[in-house]
């Protein structure tokens, strides 16, 4: 992990340079500005870390029950992050420097036309995506992870937790935008309140759902026994063990998404019709919910399973672009302009 974090850093420097942007540390090192950056910074790491700090909640909360529920949830969340960080990071830090000229110009028109159409696109990659993993999390956990002391038991377990994170995490990356948009307008306040009221629900939630504790003698277990009860004195819990907290993280974030649009909106932040999104989003969940259904139906084709389930992903991939297609999801074809536009200019400069 530090050596490719350290790797993610130099491999930097040449674009910098190709880019004329020379990076030489000189005095003053504590500038104005470099306050300023401090001060914003502080409260924006607890807004950003909502979700990685109700991963360690929950982390917490799997150790009070059955062995091996604490593996179960990390596995199923290393398999969940791929989409998130692949997609969901990279559109994200295209989309703040783009959003905070547009907020530095007051140009709120396309402020709003970039949220929006990053939102779009979130719904078009995430959901299906969601879907797929849903579908498939038992063969992609068995070919990644079944193997030594990982037992059968372990995959199915990993499986359940992979099933529940999926259901939410189309939430976690519209929230995550959301984020983006406060932080364009140098507002890290916002953030960080709810990131805590995010933290606060998952924790609420995972309390709700997971069972009664059987809490050993120890301080924090003891309090999360005591807030557990005082949730069940009001209504009857769940007792989903280490399902109920991948669906606890995941549902506070589709939650808070609604809310986060709310505060931009009371704050003027962001003042655009969220129609396209909407659209979009309703279509993809059609043909999502089309192509879960026909997945369900596939058979293994293969004595292999890793083959089977690349050729079960092909065969979903088809159908949901068909899907795609038929319903006249914009998003499909304005992919394909994008992608043939780049193809085009990459052969011109050749």
């Amino acid at each position: 992990v530090l050596v490719g974090g350290l790797v993610q850093v130099l491999i930097q420097f040449p674009f910098l340079r190709k880019a004329s942007l020379q990076l030489h540390p000189r005095p003053p090192f504590l500038t104005h500005e470099t306050r300023q950056i401090l001060l914003l910074m502080l409260p924006a790491i607890v807004g950003a870390a909502a979700y990685q700090i109700s991963v360690l909640v929950n982390t917490i909360l799997a150790s009070l029950l059955e062995r091996g529920a604490v593996s179960w949830l990390f596995f199923a969340d290393r398999v969940s992050q791929l989409p998130i960080g692949i997609f969901t990071v990279s559109l994200g830090s295209v989309l703040l420097p783009a959003l905070s000229r547009s907020a530095a110009r007051a140009d709120d028109a396309s402020f709003g036309r970039d949220t929006v159409n990053s939102l779009r696109f979130t719904s078009f990659i995430m959901l299906p995506l969601a879907g797929y993993l849903f579908v498939f999390s038992e063969p992609i956990v068995i070919t990644l992870f079944q193997r030594g002391n990982f037992s059968e038991t372990d995959a199915r377990m990993t499986a359940l937790a992979l099933q529940a994170i999926s259901i939410g995490i189309w939430g976690v990356a519209c929230n995550y935008l959301c984020m983006r948009c406060f932080l364009a307008h140098k507002n890290t306040l916002m953030p960080m309140i709810l990131g805590c009221l995010n933290v606060s629900l998952t924790l609420l939630l995972a309390l709700f759902m997971m069972g009664p504790i059987d809490a050993p003698a120890s301080s924090i277990a003891l309090a999360l026994k005591a807030l557990q009860d005082s949730i069940y004195s009001l209504h009857a819990g769940m007792n989903l063990g280490h399902v109920g907290l991948a669906l606890s993280s995941g549902i506070s974030s589709t939650i808070m998404f609604p809310i986060a649009v709310a505060a931009l909106r009371a704050r003027r932040l962001f003042d655009y019709s969220l129609q396209p999104f909407l659209v979009t989003s309703g279509k993809t969940v059609v043909a999502t919910g089309i192509v879960m259904t026909c997945a369900f139906q596939l058979g293994h084709f293969f004595n292999n399973l890793l083959l089977s389930l690349v050729f079960n992903s092909f065969v979903s991939l088809t159908i949901f672009l068909l899907t795609a297609k038929i319903l006249k999801l914009n998003e499909l074809e304005e992919t394909i302009a994008m992608v043939l536009r780049k193809y085009k200019g990459g052969q011109t400069s050749h």
